[in-house]
């Protein structure tokens, strides 16, 4: 007999380009990259292997807080956090989104679904605010070591 698990934890939403309204303002400005990936066949429930030429690797950092239970996460996603140093070299961006998981550069008010660039000054409460400036310090030591082979 399994068990079903009830822990809960306090989480911050990331958002698609898909879960959004407003991207007019980002045509041209998100990152894609080819890649293939498999999803499960609505009618047969067997894995079917897709190809997107224009992957969106952009998630949006959003102060949208919520609780869920633990049981409820299905995996693990990367996700680098990126300062304006990084979202404006090009060079950069390009060795960017060869790396697996996301680029989140731009931060989204889901109230009025405006963009902003993905700065902690601009987040209100300090809690979250000092969470997005620990993101960003982490993945910025962490593309030093790789950007630099």
């Amino acid at each position: 007999m399994m068990l079903e698990d009830h822990r809960e934890v306090d989480i911050l939403w990331l958002y698609r380009v898909r879960d959004c309204l407003n991207t007019e303002e980002l045509v041209g400005k998100l990152v894609t990259t080819p890649c293939s990936f498999e999803v499960l066949d609505q009618k047969t429930g067997q894995p079917t292997r897709k190809v997107d030429d224009e992957l969106l690797k952009e998630v949006f950092f959003s102060c949208h807080r919520d609780t869920i239970k633990t049981g409820t996460i299905v995996h693990k996603v990367i996700v680098r956090f990126l300062g304006r140093e990084y979202s404006q070299s090009k060079e950069k961006t390009t060795k960017l989104k060869l790396l697996p998981g996301f680029l989140c550069r731009f931060l989204v008010d889901v109230s009025t679904w405006v963009f902003r660039p993905l700065d902690p000054k601009v987040v209100e409460d300090k809690e979250e605010s000092d969470l997005l400036q620990t993101l960003k310090k982490r993945t910025a030591e962490e593309l030093e070591e790789i950007l630099a082979k």
